[in-house]
């Protein structure tokens, strides 16, 4: 069987990929981690005034904004629940009307998209969590759920190329099971 990334690059990204999915899913307990490590350094440093944070919190709610009508209108859809399963579909019709490998550098193109926005959506959230005023719950909840949308929009990618790389066939079958990461979440 072929090693599942050939280069060292592709090694390297699907690693920091891992380490990213993991630290959203414990961003609490790495938090808390970071915050005594950062204690033993230095001494604690004084509180953000009130119009900077102000003004911090303007700015951090315009990018949301931005980066939720960026991740609608690229894929032209309201809701979550109709991202992957219309990707799917984009996918199932192009490896029918032409060959995988012509396929393949849109997909690839589609899964550096994906991530870019999962990492800027990450600095949105880390920004919002190391302010010192109080945290608005509903932009962070936002945030939350854009990253929720761009994990599995990332990983339905990951799972495109992998599988049509064994053949565009392994798609096709997984997709008619219900057998895709998205399908299996949605049952």
């Amino acid at each position: 069987m072929p090693p599942k990334y050939n280069t060292a690059e592709e090694r390297h990204e699907a690693r920091l990929a891992s380490k990213r999915r993991y630290y959203a899913r414990h961003r609490a307990e790495e938090q808390q981690k970071s915050r005594e490590r950062w204690k033993n350094r230095q001494n604690c440093h004084s509180n953000i005034p009130e119009e900077q944070t102000v003004e911090l919190m303007v700015s951090i709610k315009a990018s949301l904004r931005l980066w939720l009508s960026k991740l609608q209108a690229i894929r032209n859809k309201d809701s979550e629940l109709l991202l992957l399963p219309s990707r799917a579909a984009e996918v199932l019709q192009e490896i029918t009307a032409m060959e995988w490998e012509q396929y393949r550098p849109v997909c690839e193109e589609q899964l550096a998209v994906a991530r870019q926005f999962w990492s800027q959506t990450e600095g949105l959230i880390i920004e919002i969590v190391n302010m010192d005023a109080e945290v608005d719950e509903s932009l962070l909840g936002q945030c939350q759920g854009l990253l929720a949308v761009c994990d599995w929009w990332v990983s339905s990618e990951e799972e495109i190329l992998e599988l049509n790389d064994l053949s565009a066939d392994t798609y096709v079958l997984a997709h008619e099971q219900r057998d895709l990461v998205w399908q299996k979440a949605a049952a």
